[in-house]
C-alpha cells in the first residue's frame, strides 16, 4: 500500500479501531447477499457518514451503483485487504492514556513520518516514565527505569572505582 491512506481510514487511531471497522466491513460483505435490507441501510448502521461519503465519491467517480452486490463485495474486500496492510506501531505506557491524547499522538507520528500507523497501546504499570515502542518486531526501549539503570551503573562504578 502507498504511503497515502485513503480517506477511509482517516477515523482509525488504534488497532482496536481497525479491529472495529474490519468487523463491520465483514458484516456488510457477509450481508450483501442475505437479507432484503438495502446496501445503504446497511452502511448507515455500519461507517460512519465521512467513511459513506467516500464510498459514494468513489462509486461515483467509478460509474458504479450501490446496488450492483457484486462490484460492491469486491471493493469492500479491497478494503479488508488495505485496512490488514497499515502499520502497527505497539507502545506500552506506564498509565492509560485519554482518546483524544491517543488522536494527537498518532497525528503527531503522521506529521513527523509522513505515514499513518495504527497504536496498540498497552499500560505497563512498572514503567517510571516514558515508553518501550515496538515496530516490525523490534523493541525500542524510552522508559525513564532503562536510563536509571544505566546511571546505577555508572554511579556504583564511580563511586566503587580504586583511585
Amino acid at each position: 500500500m502507498s504511503q497515502e491512506t485513503i480517506p477511509f481510514f482517516n477515523d482509525l487511531v488504534t488497532q482496536d479501531d481497525a479491529v472495529t471497522l474490519r468487523t463491520r466491513l465483514r458484516d456488510l460483505v457477509n450481508g450483501l447477499f442475505q437479507t432484503n435490507e438495502s446496501f445503504k441501510e446497511k452502511l448507515a448502521r455500519s461507517l460512519s457518514q465521512q467513511q459513506i461519503e467516500f464510498l459514494r465519491s468513489t462509486f461515483e467517480q467509478n460509474q458504479t451503483r450501490f446496488d450492483d452486490r457484486a462490484t460492491v463485495h469486491n471493493f469492500l474486500l479491497q478494503l479488508q485487504t488495505q485496512l490488514d496492510e497499515l502499520p502497527v506501531l505497539s507502545l506500552q505506557l506506564g498509565i492509560k492514556l485519554p482518546y483524544h491524547t491517543i488522536r494527537e499522538l498518532a497525528d503527531w507520528i503522521k506529521a513527523k513520518t509522513g505515514q499513518k500507523v495504527l497504536l496498540a497501546l498497552q499500560v505497563n504499570p512498572d514503567l517510571l516514565g516514558g515508553t518501550v515502542i515496538e515496530k516490525n518486531g523490534k523493541l525500542y526501549d524510552y522508559s525513564l527505569g532503562k536510563e536509571l539503570d544505566g546511571m546505577q551503573f555508572d554511579i556504583g562504578k564511580q563511586v566503587f572505582s580504586k583511585q
